[in-house]
């Protein structure tokens, strides 16, 4: 055992020497992979990061048990480049956490949503819920036959949802088996939510039943229209709440049949509404564009500020909508 320690020492203490050419093999070795640019520079930075803490404790360990070690560069001068590599590492590393975690947050793109892992999509879904009004629980990778998410609406009702970080096609097989474990629990619906693809037959299978299937391009759109919901002032919201014409829905539950918009005067969530992703798109699209406008307050001197919907491409979109 002494011996092994002694030559594990040894090695180490060689080796903590090396550490510009170790470098130089993880730079390469990224760079192999061939993801872009950005991704390879990233991911240079990370692997970069991850070789200095390394060499790092070698270093302090040596340190503490005043052990020479073998130096590449003279021994006056390693130390000084080595910390100065570090210095230069760290603020670039806290950049690409703090990236990261706006992408968690924000998930923009279809591709910054699948490069989200499978538990922080999920906790996307989640948050999407909760900005809706509902309570969430998260099951996981503990919950039954795939049941990631149990909501309960604020209308008393119980979902379930599975969510499928695919970059693929959900077919049929994994609907079936998602409606048995949804009849078991004797929810009122369920959703299938996925960063990929839904197939023709899964929807198919799906018409007529209380199953509400998501592709990436639909969820993108709900995580979009929730937010302007959540931008609008409350008094937008609530006079949006009053307007009698009810628009129709920006994506329909599964099993609907074609809907016609109605001038009715009607709760904008009504009971019988059981589609998991409520329409939150209540601010009327760009025509020019066709992104959800948002409410503008424009001020004028000496008169009381006006409000109107603009573009969110504004300046470079100029359409407006009055409010009603």
């Amino acid at each position: 055992m002494n011996t092994f320690l002694e030559l594990l020492i040894t090695v180490g203490r060689f080796v903590v020497g090396l550490w510009p050419l170790m470098f130089l093999a993880v730079l390469v070795g990224v760079l192999k992979r061939r993801k872009g640019f950005g991704e390879a520079l990233r991911a240079s930075i990370k692997g970069l990061m991850l070789a200095w803490a390394f060499f790092a404790l070698l270093n302090l360990a040596f340190f503490i048990f005043r052990m020479d070690t073998f130096h590449l560069f003279p021994e006056e001068v390693n130390m000084k480049y080595f910390l100065a590599i570090g210095l230069i590492l760290l603020p670039l590393e806290f950049a690409i956490v703090l990236e990261e975690r706006h992408k968690k947050i924000n998930a923009n793109t279809i591709e910054e949503m699948r490069a989200l892992s499978p538990s922080e999509f999920e906790s996307l879904v989640a948050d999407t819920y909760r900005a809706q009004g509902h309570t969430v629980e998260v099951i996981g990778a503990s919950g039954d036959h795939g049941i990631d998410l149990v909501i309960q609406t604020r209308r008393g009702e119980t979902w379930l949802v599975q969510c499928k970080k695919y970059r693929g096609k959900v077919g049929e097989p994994v609907i079936r088996d998602f409606y048995g474990a949804l009849r078991a629990a004797n929810a009122d619906a369920g959703a299938v939510v996925t960063t990929g693809t839904i197939t023709a037959q899964a929807r198919l299978w799906a018409e007529g039943k209380p199953l509400f299937l998501y592709d990436g391009d639909e969820f993108l759109k709900i995580i979009q229209t929730t937010r302007i919901h959540k931008s609008l002032p409350v008094e937008a919201k609530k006079k949006r709440a009053q307007n009698i014409f009810v628009p129709e829905p920006v994506f329909q539950p599964a099993y609907a049949a074609a809907s016609h918009t109605a001038s009715v005067e009607v709760d904008p969530y009504p009971p019988q509404d059981k589609r998991p992703f409520m329409n939150m798109n209540e601010a009327p699209d760009c025509p020019a564009c066709g992104l959800p406008m948002l409410l503008h307050t424009q001020k004028r001197f000496l008169f009381k500020p006006s409000q109107i919907y603009i573009c969110q491409n504004a300046p470079s979109c100029d359409e407006t909508h009055p409010v009603d």
